[in-house]
């Protein structure tokens, strides 16, 4: 059990340094309860790409200078959308101590975080022998597929069906195309949640509350207008088109 969380918003809304890393910090916090033994963040604004990430619980990689990095850029949100996004980790198939092995993980064109389990990775790595496996942790299979399935033809919702066809196992997953520009969000299990405040801005979590306090305590609603909120459902998933910055719905597995 990881928590996955993500804050993304749309060209032309001013944010600060300091609304930025208040609101990442508090879904890196809260989303720490599904993970201790690592924390990580990614950071997209078409022009800059960074990854961050600590063998450390949430509230002591808040403090660390990788975690507050990220926070330096200038300018946000005038000329581009932003995405910031992150992993809390729970340990499972792969150590923490292997910086690499911890998320957000780039495979190819692909920045993703992950929560759940994937038991016949072995035999996917073995099916898919073209492609190249770097790491142990399970993770890197179902962003490498993605990342493969999407270089010719960009239709990533085709590319999510047939990778949850092939997987046993559970997954909730946030990935950033950069080739592409469009944000993937998919669940197999139902734990993803996301709130859209007017196709403005989006925020998404493994649990609710985890979203109603970070909207509560950031004042969101003040921001952005008011927003709709709904769960990710078990065969459900959201694209989110970084260009037009419109959510499209899509459902991956019948029944």
């Amino acid at each position: 059990m990881c928590g996955i969380f993500g804050y993304l918003i749309d060209k032309g809304i001013t944010i600060t340094n300091k609304e930025l890393e208040k609101t990442i910090r508090l879904l890196l916090r809260y989303s720490q309860v599904r993970g201790q033994e690592a924390s990580g963040i990614a950071y997209f604004d078409a022009e800059t790409v960074l990854i961050r990430k600590r063998a450390l619980p949430g509230r002591q990689f808040a403090k660390s200078p990788e975690f507050q990095s990220v926070f330096t850029i200038p300018h946000r949100c005038i000329n581009n959308p932003l995405v910031c996004f992150g992993h809390a980790r729970l340990d499972t198939n792969s150590s923490k101590l292997i910086e690499e092995e911890n998320s957000p993980l780039r495979c190819g064109d692909i920045i993703g975080v992950h929560n759940g389990i994937i038991v016949n990775v072995d035999e996917l790595w073995n099916k898919y022998s073209n492609l190249t496996r770097t790491k142990t942790v399970d993770s890197e299979l179902f962003f490498t597929l993605l990342d493969y399935l999407t270089k010719e033809k960009p239709d990533h919702v085709t590319a999510i069906k047939h990778i949850y066809k092939e997987i046993k196992g559970s997954a909730s997953i946030a990935a950033l195309s950069c080739r592409d520009l469009v944000f993937i969000l998919a669940s197999n299990t139902g734990s993803l949640f996301l709130a859209n405040f007017n196709m403005k801005a989006y925020v998404f979590a493994s649990e609710p509350y985890i979203l109603h306090k970070v909207i509560r305590k950031m004042r969101l609603e003040r921001k952005y207008g008011q927003y709709s909120e709904f769960q990710i459902r078990p065969g459900d998933g959201c694209l989110i088109g970084l260009s037009d910055f419109r959510l499209h719905r899509y459902r991956f597995r019948d029944g």
